[in-house]
């Protein structure tokens, strides 16, 4: 139970302040700390939060191009290339999205990992006797393992790339080209 009400009892150099009375209930004691040391101490734990991420992909950095060096007269203008902001953004919007289709690196590290232990598992299923390589089984299933995470990796890079070029517009591509090739 919490109380914040101040009561009319307290001492009067105390009186006009504020404070935090919460009740343990593994005990009946009643802790009390001032406001402004509970608010010290969420000041404190915010410190202690990670930094917020700047967000790096192909979206941001031609947004933050665009925002930073916009204003220059020989930057590359929309107009002259027949589009609209709102053009812009929905475009890079879906080409962010084709290229994070891929998943994390995290997420393609994990898959990866898991196809390159497959056939190690399955190869240790049989007795050695019984496969044709004998001892030499198990580089075997490395090396199968190995090329199916290189396919998978490949697969989607194909991917990705023909989606890219079933979106691709010559005039945005065009415009976006010149953007990220800006110089200052």
């Amino acid at each position: 139970m919490t109380e914040l009400l101040p009561r009319e009892d307290t001492e009067p150099g105390l009186s006009g302040h504020c404070f935090f009375f919460s009740v343990n209930s593994r005990s009946s004691r009643r802790v009390s700390r001032p406001v402004s040391a509970r608010l010290q101490s969420l000041e404190t734990m915010k410190e202690l939060e990670t930094p917020h991420v700047i967000l790096d992909d192909y979206e941001h950095q031609v947004k933050r191009k665009i925002e930073r060096y916009g204003d220059r007269p020989d930057f590359p203008r929309l107009d002259d290339f027949g589009l609209t902001r709102d053009d812009l953004n929905d475009y890079l919007f879906d080409k962010q999205a084709i290229l994070d289709s891929g998943g994390s690196l995290r997420t393609q590290l994990t898959v990866g990992g898991i196809l390159f232990v497959i056939p190690i598992l399955i190869l240790s299923m049989f007795p050695e006797d019984s496969l044709p390589w004998g001892s030499l089984s198990f580089f075997v299933g490395i090396a199968i393992g190995l090329l199916a995470g290189f396919a998978y990796k490949l697969i989607l890079m194909g991917v990705i790339r023909m989606r890219l070029r079933r979106m691709s517009d010559e005039r945005m591509e065009a415009f976006l080209n010149k953007v990220t090739h800006y110089n200052e």
